[in-house]
């Protein structure tokens, strides 16, 4: 029973520091990309967060999705800016980023630029002060013009890595 303690201690101690608060960091910049696929394809995606408070930070994104149109899926290019509160606990930071940004698709032969909000919700896992996995939702919504594109636009989940510096 010993010799298994000793085990786990050895195998989690490398880990430990991931049971301080992630809040404690001091890191005022990251950089994340995230990646998956799509009904289009694969679906790429940046972003860049400043740490304005240690609660919440600001930042832009960027993301890219492929086309297809055997389901219906166009290829959209969006960017735009978000805020981000983080809700820590110990090792987790779950994120809800509302945003408002711009994106590009294709409607019928005619590409279309929009403008349109953004929500943007993740959970993040801190492996060390520096990188943290975990998963993001991505959802765009248009505004203004051609029919086709008022409403929910995209809706992804992705897979997305963060590096703090």
């Amino acid at each position: 029973m010993k010799l298994l303690l000793s085990l786990i201690v050895l195998f989690v101690s490398p880990f430990g520091f991931a049971a301080e608060n992630v809040a404690n960091t001091t890191s005022k910049h990251a950089f994340m990309v995230a990646g998956g696929f799509t009904r289009g394809g694969f679906a790429l995606g940046v972003d860049y967060e400043n740490a304005y408070h240690r609660t919440y930070g600001i930042g832009g994104y960027l993301r890219m999705y492929g086309d297809n149109d055997d389901r219906g899926q166009k290829e959209i290019t969006a960017f735009g800016a978000f805020i981000r509160p983080h809700f820590t606990r110990q090792a987790w930071d779950f994120y809800v980023s509302p945003g408002f940004g711009f994106f590009q698709t294709e409607v019928g032969n005619d590409n279309e630029s929009m403008i349109g909000p953004v929500l943007l919700l993740g959970l993040m896992y801190q492996l060390n002060y520096d990188v943290a996995i975990g998963v993001e939702q991505t959802s765009i919504y248009g505004w203004f013009g051609e029919d086709a594109l008022v409403g929910q636009v995209s809706d992804e989940l992705l897979v997305k890595f963060r590096y703090s510096f």
